[in-house]
Formats: C-alpha cells, sequence, structure tokens
C-alpha cells in the first residue's frame, strides 16, 4: 500500500490486487464479468454480487471504499492490469477508514 496525502491507497494491476500476489494464477476458466462503475457503483457492491470465479473488471478512478472479499474466489483487477499508467489511475482509496483490502474468512484462489 502507499500513502498520499494522508490516505491509504491501493493500485490495482497484474491480474489481482499487486500487494496480494497469491491471488494471481495462470490458468483461468471463463468466468462472468462485472463491471465498476457501469455495472456495480462500487467495488463492495460487486464482490456482493459475485460469485467464486467471477471476475470484477474496475475503470479507472478514485474508489473511496473499504472492501472485503468475504472468503470468494474471485479475481479484482483493473481494465489492462500490464499498463502502468492504466493501474495508476485505478486506486482504492480507504481515507483512512480501517484497513483497505480485508481477507477475513480464508479467501481461496480462484
Amino acid at each position: 500500500m502507499r500513502v498520499k496525502k494522508d490516505k491509504w491507497l491501493v493500485r490495482l494491476g497484474i491480474l489481482a490486487i499487486v500487494a496480494f500476489p497469491l491471488l494471481v494464477v495462470s490458468t483461468l476458466a471463463p468466468a462472468d464479468e462485472m463491471d465498476v462503475p457501469s455495472q456495480f457503483a462500487t467495488m463492495q457492491e460487486a464482490i456482493d454480487a459475485s460469485q467464486d470465479g467471477n471476475i470484477i473488471v474496475v475503470q479507472p478512478g478514485i474508489y473511496k471504499e473499504n472492501i472485503d472479499f468475504k472468503g470468494k474466489a474471485i479475481l479484482l483487477t483493473s481494465t489492462d492490469p500490464l499498463n502502468r499508467s492504466v493501474v495508476s489511475a485505478t486506486v482504492i482509496d480507504g481515507d483512512l477508514k480501517g484497513s483497505v483490502i480485508t481477507f477475513n474468512s480464508v479467501e481461496k484462489l480462484p
């Protein structure tokens, strides 16, 4: 995680959250994609509606939220995880309201 202007920030990249390489997998079965913010206003809404195997694609922007994966085997990614500009522009800003990302439920690999 990176601190900027007294706010916790997480940038989404390389097939998952950069800070959590355990979620990166070499092969993925075809899965339903969910889009933030066109289908779901927030990442947490998409996570809540997701099922194991879903992929949540987050458009560039700053998202002020704190998310919990709730034990789901899902993939959270930017629109282009290999493009540095896209990753830098896709930010979760926890606004100093606790952990930006929570894995409390023994999350599984997708």
